[in-house]
């Protein structure tokens, strides 16, 4: 059986949604999960998170990248978000989500399909480090958001409410 090659690009940590996908992707016979990079605010928690998935899954194989906020910044130390006594995953990838991406989908040219279920960024940083890089990924799969926040019944839905 041929697998499908992903890379995940996740906001996992704020709502179960990611949690399953993850879960998903590293246990399904059909997909070869690559790598895990991870996006918005707390990143590094986000990453760490994520990690303690792959190894509870028996797939502590798989690399795992803290990557940008949404807002384009890197951030590598703690922040309110994180709960007493929380420590970083030692066994994160000290690449940059970017460049993991980049190394992946290098190492696996035109095999691979990017999928990001989070902001984008980590994707933008790594199309600006490599403008060449929708040439060498067999599919980009991404989770819709929104972009204009709508009305409901005459009630304007905020943003970050558009899952």
């Amino acid at each position: 059986m041929k697998t499908t090659k992903i890379i995940l690009d996740t906001d996992i940590g704020s709502e179960m949604t990611d949690a399953a996908a993850l879960t998903l992707a590293a246990i399904s016979p059909e997909i070869e999960l690559l790598g895990v990079t991870t996006v918005t605010h707390d990143s590094v928690f986000r990453a760490s998170v994520a990690k303690k998935f792959l190894n509870l899954l028996g797939k502590n194989s798989i690399p795992v990248s803290a990557g940008l906020r949404a807002n384009g910044d890197h951030i590598w130390e703690k922040e309110f978000l994180f709960p007493e006594g929380y420590e970083p995953s030692k066994e994160l990838d000290p690449r940059a989500a970017s460049q993991l991406i980049l190394d992946l989908v290098n190492k696996n040219k035109e095999d691979v399909t990017i999928v990001g279920i989070g902001p984008t960024t980590n994707l933008a940083e790594a199309l600006t480090k490599d403008s060449d890089l929708p040439n060498k990924v067999k599919e980009l799969i991404l989770m819709g958001g929104m972009i204009n926040p709508p009305t409901v019944d005459g009630k304007l839905i905020p943003r970050g409410f558009e899952y």
